[in-house]
């Protein structure tokens, strides 16, 4: 017969005096299956991988989907391959019909050449399995690149106390040197020790690899006790820092041997008296620079003279400084009222009560020549000055470039001035309409990107215009600018792998777990926060501290659906956008739906309903026994049983 619902009717045959018929027939309904088929069937339906491009060396994990779309429970071994190569194999002893089980391999790449990779996965055929063809499952290709080696390794190589033996009170100068031996540019403190005591610390910034750098500080030895101190410098560990050994550099000792008795002095000084110019034409203004000082031990007011040979030219009156103080002062010289010739220039501080060293009171400076002004034209341009807002700059950094120029000459002059790097030119400008006695300050920019690492000496100079004969000043060489070579790149990329919820249903109230993973795909540590929504509302914000790279961390929280309204939403999380990162597309990951249903309250009324109908089925059980007892005896008849309807299929 084939498969459906069939009706079976028994009827009872009545006797002549039997009144009550109803009981006398009963009808079933009998339901027809067919034997169900047998079906084994294990398919790979996905493989995932956490990451698409690592270095050499770094660990992948592959998310590899196993279904069994057979209805019996089934066992099976789980390979997993780069090309034709074996990575893994993890068995599954149980997987019942139409579930999924998702199985995670960790490949380590150390060792693997450089390449691009197919990677796949393969599901061991279940016995009596027909459908193999979805047994492997292609999951994209994987490039593995060389990436630099990264060492942090920096050292003490040499330390010097000078001088050794003094007495208490005395300045000890001790100089380290310190040597870069990583492959990254490192900032890092210098701390300076006389035995287990620090004397002071230095910041050092920016330490290319392999550059050396002297450091230099001034140990104050007042109130030492006589003894014999030992010197180190030390510099604590970087992170990732394996070498330490050479953190730690000892010194010989220093020896203090008494103390010197204290003694308060007074006593000012000038320091330093500069011009800006040394030939000028009478009628020229100079500027005149004069630093003055209080070296003494006791506040002071004192008065500060500039000369000219022996002519006042300025003066300062009650000038107040505090001990170990100094102060800068200028003025513009007019040299309308002098004569042509040659003058010293000199500043003098007047000596204060109680001071005995007045040595250092004066201070000549050098000599200034004014030249007549000439009875006929003169043409004279000059560059009195070329400063750089820099001495050290990396290949590809732009250098700002100021040159001053001026005219010594009588006749308003327009002329071009050539910036160069050694002997190569960076940049010109015209100077328009400069006149007499006039100075401009020009500003050059100097892009270093088609410069080779080195030394470069920058010279400036003023092409000579009509009628000129004093030729030496229109060159002005500054010192020396240093070009470097870019430290290695650093890699900032930080990535969501992975986002899943474990139910994609779920009621309002309930809790869903939430499986993430971060991932650090660049060079250095990174700390940076991970953020969990359902579409655009927030579940949780997790920070993540100092994650090693190369390194792959699971996460996991809880997200509590009870201020969520009945809908179907789509789990997304985002992970911060690190400063000079470039590859942001991995820092966004979205996972399936989740669904959230109502949590209907069931009215106590309804509770009472399946009682209700269980007592009322009682009743008429009970009812039925009690006529069936009255029922009088009746004949013995014969069944006969007859199917009334077709089938229903």
């Amino acid at each position: 017969m084939p498969e459906g619902n069939y009706t079976i009717t028994a009827d009872l045959q009545a006797s002549p005096q039997e009144a009550d018929l109803s009981d006398n027939n009963f009808t079933n309904t009998v339901e027809l299956k067919r034997k169900p088929v047998c079906v084994h069937d294990i398919q790979v339906t996905n493989v995932t991988c956490s990451t698409y491009e690592v270095c050499q060396g770094q660990t992948i994990d592959l998310r590899v989907t196993v279904r069994n779309n057979g209805n019996y429970t089934e066992a099976t071994n789980v390979r997993a391959y780069y090309d034709a190569h074996l990575i893994s194999e993890q068995s599954i002893m149980e997987l019942a019909p139409h579930a999924e089980r998702i199985i995670v391999f960790h490949w380590n790449t150390a060792g693997i050449p450089e390449g691009v990779y197919q990677i796949s996965a393969t599901a061991t055929p279940a016995e009596g399995e027909t459908n193999t063809a979805d047994n492997t499952f292609v999951g994209g290709s994987v490039r593995i690149r060389i990436c630099p080696q990264i060492i942090h390794d920096v050292a003490v190589i040499a330390l010097s106390a000078s001088p050794s033996e003094i007495m208490a009170g005395d300045q000890v100068s001790i100089a380290a040197r310190i040597k870069n031996w990583g492959s990254l540019a490192e900032s890092f403190t210098l701390r300076f020790f006389y035995d287990d005591v620090q004397i002071d610390e230095s910041y050092i910034t920016s330490l290319a690899p392999n550059e050396e750098r002297d450091q230099i500080i001034n140990w104050n030895t007042t109130g030492m006790p006589e003894g014999s101190y030992t010197i180190k410098a030390y510099i604590p560990p970087l992170f990732n820092e394996t070498n330490v050994a050479n953190n730690l550099y000892v010194d010989g000792a220093v020896l203090i041997t008494g103390v010197y008795p204290p003694t308060a002095k007074h006593d000012v000084a000038v320091t330093a008296v500069n011009a800006s110019e040394y030939q000028a034409y009478v009628g020229d203004s100079i500027e005149i620079m004069v630093v003055a000082a209080n070296v003494g031990d006791f506040p002071e007011t004192f008065n500060v003279t500039t000369y000219a040979n022996m002519l006042e030219i300025h003066g300062w009156n009650s000038l107040f400084l505090q001990p170990n103080s100094s102060i800068t002062l200028s003025f513009s010289w007019n040299t309308s009222s002098l004569s042509p010739g040659n003058y010293s220039i000199w500043a003098f501080a007047n000596p204060v009560l109680g001071e005995a060293d007045t040595v250092n009171n004066y201070f000549v400076d050098g000599t200034v020549t004014l030249l007549s002004l000439p009875s006929h034209d003169v043409h004279d341009v000059a560059v009195v000055a070329v400063q750089p807002e820099s001495q050290i700059v990396l290949i590809g950094e732009t250098v700002e470039v100021h040159v001053r120029v001026k005219n010594h000459g009588n006749v308003t002059e327009s002329f071009n001035v050539i910036l160069y790097y050694d002997s190569a030119p960076i940049a010109s400008a015209i100077v328009y309409s400069l006149t007499q006695g006039a100075e401009r300050t020009l500003s050059f920019t100097w892009n270093t990107s088609t410069t080779i690492a080195g030394n470069y000496t920058l010279k400036a100079h003023a092409e000579p215009v009509s009628g000129e004969t004093n030729l030496e000043n229109n060159w002005f060489t500054d010192g020396t600018v240093e070009v470097k070579t870019l430290p290695p790149s650093i890699t900032h990329d930080i990535a969501v792998t992975w986002l899943s919820a474990n139910t994609t249903e779920a009621y309002a109230g309930e809790n869903v777990t939430i499986d993430a993973m971060v991932q650090n795909l660049g060079d250095v540590p990174e700390s940076f926060k991970l953020t969990i929504y359902y579409d655009t509302n927030l579940i949780q914000t997790i920070m993540i501290e100092s994650l090693a790279p190369n390194t792959t961390l699971p996460l996991m929280t809880m997200w509590n659906t009870k201020n969520a309204e009945p809908d179907t939403y789509v789990l997304n999380a985002n992970v911060t956008i690190l400063p000079n990162e470039v590859n942001t597309e991995n820092n966004f990951f979205e996972d399936d739906q989740v669904s959230i249903r109502p949590n209907y309250e069931i009215p106590l009324w309804l509770l009472l309903i399946p009682f209700l109908i269980g007592l009322a089925l009682i009743t008429l059980l009970l009812l039925l026994l009690l006529l069936k007892r009255r029922r009088r005896k009746r004949p013995t008849a014969m069944l006969t049983y007859a199917i009334l309807s077709h089938p229903h299929i």
